[in-house]
C-alpha cells in the first residue's frame, strides 16, 4: 500500500516502468482515485494522482502505517512482539489509538 497526502492507495496495476495504485476505497465508494508512481527499481516517485470522490482519513493512514511499521519491526526479530507493539501504539495518536479495528 501507498500514503500519499493522507490518502490510501492499493497497487492495482504494474508496468514496465510504472506502477498505478488505486484509491483504498474504490470498492467500498467507487473512488476512482489514481496514483501513478516509478518503479521500485527507479526512485518510486509520484508522476500524478487524480483527485478523491472523498475527504481523507488521517486515521486510517496513520493506522496503515502503524501496523507496516510494527511488522517491519516485529520481521527483525530484535525485540518482541509485545514490546513493538507498546512502543509503537505509545507513538499513535489518540485517534488512531481510538479508530475502530475492523477498518484495519
Amino acid at each position: 500500500m501507498l500514503v500519499y497526502n493522507g490518502f490510501l492507495y492499493c497497487k492495482h496495476e504494474v508496468y514496465e516502468n510504472k506502477i498505478v495504485g488505486r484509491c483504498s476505497d474504490y470498492k467500498k465508494i467507487a473512488c476512482k482515485s489514481r496514483c501513478h508512481t516509478t518503479s521500485e527499481d527507479e526512485s518510486g516517485e509520484i508522476i500524478k494522482h487524480t483527485d478523491h470522490s472523498h475527504t481523507q482519513n488521517a486515521a486510517k493512514s496513520e493506522a496503515k502505517e502503524l501496523i507496516n511499521e510494527i511488522k517491519k519491526s516485529a520481521e527483525n526479530g530484535q525485540f518482541p512482539t509485545r514490546i513493538i507493539i507498546s512502543t509503537k501504539l505509545g507513538e499513535a495518536s489518540a485517534s488512531v489509538i481510538n479508530w475502530p479495528t475492523s477498518y484495519y
